[in-house]
């Protein structure tokens, strides 16, 4: 079972091992500047995925942002 746990920004967020010594975060973002919501997704939310070098440690690359269109809360 994977554990919701909050970022500095009080955002929820996953993350699991993908790989030995590798593995992903997502969260789920509010884009504030209306200019970066690409998709019009609802409520301006996008669902990022990014990959780490280890569970519990810092982004290592560029997150792919995915727009959401449901009303299911963010957990």
């Amino acid at each position: 079972m994977l554990e919701i746990k909050h970022d500095q920004k009080d955002q929820p967020y996953i993350e699991w091992e993908q790989a030995a010594g590798g593995g992903k975060r997502a969260w789920i973002q509010r884009k504030t500047d209306p200019s970066k919501d690409w998709a019009g997704a609802k409520d301006a939310q996008y669902l990022n995925v990014v990959r780490i070098n280890e569970l519990g440690g810092s982004p290592a690359g560029n997150a792919t942002d995915f727009p959401i269109f449901s009303d299911l809360p963010d957990e």
